[in-house]
């Protein structure tokens, strides 16, 4: 699809930064630069919205999976749950295994000793709740069903704006977690479900990256004992669309996704009926309100795979038919849903009865009859399921349910209300396909217009508001709600795995753009606070995105003629937004790949005696965390007596203090291989994953007394942003890029700037900028060592600056004229400096 799409922009290397930094050239900013006004672009909507799925997967399979480069595996522990009752009286960190019994897992052990382990249950995979890190049952099982629902309702769309392939990869990852966490018997029929790994309050204690986690995560299943009903119906819903999903294309899947989904059902029938106990998992974070709406919704869908009229035969029973106007669809209210299935079911279903006209005096419907009949309602009730589902979006409509904010947003709760709003859209939209327009609750509306109020509600969801700004100085303007869309999006979701921050708190620009999250939203009033810190405005789940992509969909084929349609290409951008895709602060230029961000004290003694204080953080735009990562901070030897006097002592491990075992250590000095002029110190975090985990360590290096200490001539210390007094060590935000303290993985350099100057290659790490001869002269080599790098670039500009130090030799003269006039100039180490980057070739060298 063409694209109308404003670029970001290109940052200009100036000669000024280049002699006083030597830096690599600046990349493409970071900030989401796509003008406003694309309200109508339901396509791009569509694209957007799906992608926050990808920022949530947890398991072992991210990185096969995930279209962010930023998202690595995590939790792999949840495939090693070990197969243990938790002890309850313990504190709730030290709680290890799950809620089953000794006496149940010793009698189904071989059906649950399925983790990588043995003695353990693999429970990997799903999506982790929010920005935190524990998946929820029942948010979960709503969120793969309303997903699969959106694609199962309005496929075309998908085909259409080429997110087929991806809303399946969604879709298969929910299917497969929820089977996996299914443990049946030999017979087929199933024991336990597991719907739950984690724990909220322990989970909530740290902000940190995912792939960071070493924290317990507990298991909690659904057996006879605890049959959490809705739980398992839930699931069993999602199972079973997405037989209808996947039926044409992969037979074998659906089949798979429809025998579980049935088991799933057959196990609620089997065993009493009852809601999650919220002490047995979810406490107060999704606690259940009933069972029976989920119920309902399964067996519904049940029915629409198989055309087993004894699944209907098991709900009619428990529907309530006057529900929905009441709330809107959501995890803990299925009930809209029920009756927009039961409406469809009523098109083609035929009774097993005959109903005479005394008892059908109305006329009405067999599946509305045989309701009557299963409930013992009086057969003069005006029982029309589709009626009910449109006067229940009448009622958002008008302000029945919620009400309507000042500027006409459908507004239900302080929580999540864009969640309620795009559930309600996507209820009208599906009401609409089925009823080609019209309204049979309201007859005075015109054709469509349910779905036309949706569109409304989607345009103000995307921007077109005026919008009370509740952070910082105030205002107003246009915002919108979909992170990343455009110039005014929410850009400081609650959500740990993007933000890349010490803790929600802080106020810096996120590390990664959450592309396509949708933010909980405005208030009754049209204000909004988007700070990361706030999670009522700024929260982003699994649950709030779930039929933002059908509504989307829904909205594109409807209006697809009317309005411009357009997908971004080439996204989500190779550089994933934020701080990261800058490599530096601000979102503005700097190297890519990984690098410290760090600043200084100097606490110096009158004789020369005296230590430099850094406190430094590790930033990269890998998802993939390092095999053994270290950082070496370099110090030049010169003036000192005996390397031996320099201490360096560790003055604050934030790693220590919040994610403890796990712990930093320090080296002493230790005598660089290549130049014995210059001696390091060594940061190690073991297994821990310091990068991007937003946590500080703040050191120290030196002596008080014995020795000179000059710190200045050090080649760490070059660039390093200084403060004079130690209260820069306890804000945020003071430690800023610096390329000269340097990163290794293996002991492989892969950010920042040794002491000669080598770096790391455009395009891989750990390794020299290779670069071949051209007609006999290696352009770039100043130094004639065969390699470009960027000591070559340093050794120019002192050359240019009449540094009578150094010398350059006829040849290296010669390999610096990269444009090809007479001299080396500052024209010629911008090139050498391109080269470097990647920006151009040598061939293009020598004019």
């Amino acid at each position: 699809m063409q694209i109308n799409r404003k670029k970001g922009r290109i940052a200009a290397l100036t000669l000024a930064g280049m002699l006083t930094m030597t830096a690599m050239p600046m990349q493409a900013s970071a900030l989401v630069t796509d003008p406003a006004g694309d309200y109508d672009n339901f396509a791009k909507a569509l694209q957007y919205s799906l992608h926050f799925y990808d920022a949530n997967m947890c398991g072992p399979e991210v990185t096969d999976n995930s279209r962010f480069a930023w998202r690595a595996n995590c939790h792999t522990y949840d495939a090693a749950v070990p197969l243990i009752p938790m002890d309850m009286n313990v504190d709730l960190k030290s709680r290890v295994g799950t809620n089953l019994s000794a006496a149940f897992i010793e009698a189904n052990y071989d059906i649950l000793n399925t983790g990588t382990e043995d003695g353990t249950v693999d429970v990997s995979g799903g999506y982790h709740d929010a920005g935190d890190h524990v998946k929820f049952g029942l948010p979960e099982a709503y969120a793969g069903t309303t997903v699969s629902w959106g694609y199962y309702e309005f496929r075309d769309a998908y085909v259409e704006c080429e997110q087929q392939e991806h809303v399946e990869t969604i879709i298969r990852y929910f299917c497969d977690y929820f089977m996996r966490c299914t443990f049946r018997d030999a017979n087929g029929d199933v024991v336990a479900f597991c719907y739950q790994v984690g724990d909220g309050d322990v989970d909530h204690e740290y902000w940190q990256l995912p792939q960071n986690d070493t924290m317990v995560r507990t298991a909690w299943f659904a057996t006879a004992e605890n049959p959490t009903t809705c739980n398992v119906t839930n699931t069993a819903a999602c199972l079973a669309i997405n037989y209808l999903n996947f039926k044409d294309t992969d037979p074998e899947y659906a089949a798979k996704c429809l025998d579980y989904a049935e088991a799933l059902f057959a196990f609620a029938n089997a065993n009493d009926k009852a809601i999650a106990d919220i002490e047995q998992g979810p406490k107060a974070y999704y606690g259940s309100s009933k069972w029976e709406d989920d119920y309902c919704f399964a067996a519904c869908w049940l029915y629409l795979t198989t055309g087993n009229k004894q699944y209907l035969t098991d709900a009619l029973p428990l529907v309530d038919f006057y529900a929905p106007p009441t709330y809107v669809y959501c995890w803990n209210d299925m009930w809209n849903g029920v009756i927009l299935l039961m409406g469809m079911i009523s098109e083609n279903y035929k009774s097993d009865k005959s109903y005479s006209e005394a008892e059908n005096p109305n006329g009405l419907c067999d599946l509305a009859m045989d309701y009557i009949s299963a409930t013992g309602k009086s057969p003069y009730e005006e029982i029309d399921f589709w009626a009910c589902a449109a006067k229940a979006i009448n009622t958002y409509m008008t302000g029945g349910v919620g009400t309507i904010t000042p500027q006409g947003y459908f507004w239900l709760n302080t929580w999540g209300s864009a969640r309620y709003n795009t559930a309600a859209q996507f209820c009208a939209l599906v009401y609409d396909k089925y009823n080609k327009g019209k309204d049979k609750y309201n007859s005075s509306n015109a054709d469509y217009a349910l779905s036309a109020w949706a569109k409304g509600q989607m345009e103000y969801i995307l921007g077109k508001n005026e919008t009370t700004y509740l952070e910082g100085e105030g205002g107003s303007g246009s915002r919108c709600y979909l992170v990343g869309y455009d110039e005014n999006s929410a850009a400081y979701p609650h959500h740990r795995a993007s933000s890349g921050l010490t803790k929600c708190e802080d106020t810096d620009q996120q590390l990664y753009v959450l592309f396509g999250a949708l933010c909980g939203g405005p208030d009754a009033t049209d204000s909004h606070m988007d700070v990361t810190s706030n999670w009522i405005y700024n929260e982003v789940t699994i649950d709030y995105n779930a039929a933002c992509p059908g509504a989307a969909a829904g909205l594109y084929l409807l209006y697809k003629d009317d309005y411009a349609q357009s997908i971004t290409p080439d996204f989500p951008p190779a550089d994933d937004g934020g701080r990261a895709s800058s490599g530096g602060e601000n979102g503005e230029g700097g190297t890519a790949g990984t690098w410290v961000e760090a600043c200084g004290i100097d606490d110096l003694n009158a004789d020369g005696a005296g230590v430099t204080k850094i406190s430094l953080m590790v930033r990269s735009t890998s998802g993939q965390a390092p095999e053994n990562m270290t950082v070496r901070y370099y110090i030049d030897t010169t003036e000192l007596a005996s390397l031996s006097n320099v201490e360096a002592k560790i003055l604050y491990d934030q790693v220590s203090a919040e994610a403890a075992p796990a712990a930093a250590t320090i080296s002493a000095p230790v005598v660089w291989e290549r130049d014995s002029q210059y001696a390091y110190i060594e940061l190690n975090w073991g297994d821990y994953n310091f990068v991007n985990c937003g946590k500080k360590v703040q050191i120290s290096i030196g002596f008080y007394y014995g020795d000179t200490w000059d710190p200045t001539n050090d080649p760490s210390y070059r660039d390093l942003t200084m403060f004079e007094d130690d209260g820069a060590f306890f804000g945020s935000g003071n430690e800023v890029k610096t390329d000269y303290i340097c990163v290794y993985d293996n002991g492989v350099l892969i950010g920042g700037i040794e002491p000669d100057g080598t770096t790391v290659s455009a395009g891989s790490e750990g390794t020299d900028t290779p670069s071949n001869p051209v007609d006999g002269v290696l352009y770039g080599d100043a130094n004639c060592d065969g390699i470009v790098k960027i000591g070559d670039v340093i050794l120019c500009n002192r050359y240019i600056s009449e540094d009578t130090a150094i010398t350059i030799t006829e040849q290296g003269l010669t390999n610096a004229d990269c444009d090809g006039k007479a001299g080396v100039t500052s024209d010629d180490s911008v090139l050498i400096l391109k080269l470097i980057a990647g920006m151009i070739s040598a061939e293009e060298l020598g004019g």
